[in-house]
């Protein structure tokens, strides 16, 4: 049975990376969240040290 689905997970792959209709997840139209995190942590860091 193991093996019976592993082809059809190769053959289901293969059918959908020949398709052109890509659709580009929300966090990628906006900034690089590496820059919005270290943004708002740099803020966080402000805030504790005032206090």
């Amino acid at each position: 049975m193991k093996k019976r689905n592993n082809k059809i997970i190769i053959k289901l792959a293969k059918k959908i990376s020949n398709t052109n209709n890509f659709i580009i997840s929300k966090y990628a139209y906006g900034k690089d969240y590496h820059y919005i995190i270290k943004e708002k942590l740099n803020a966080l860091f402000s805030k504790i040290k005032e206090k």
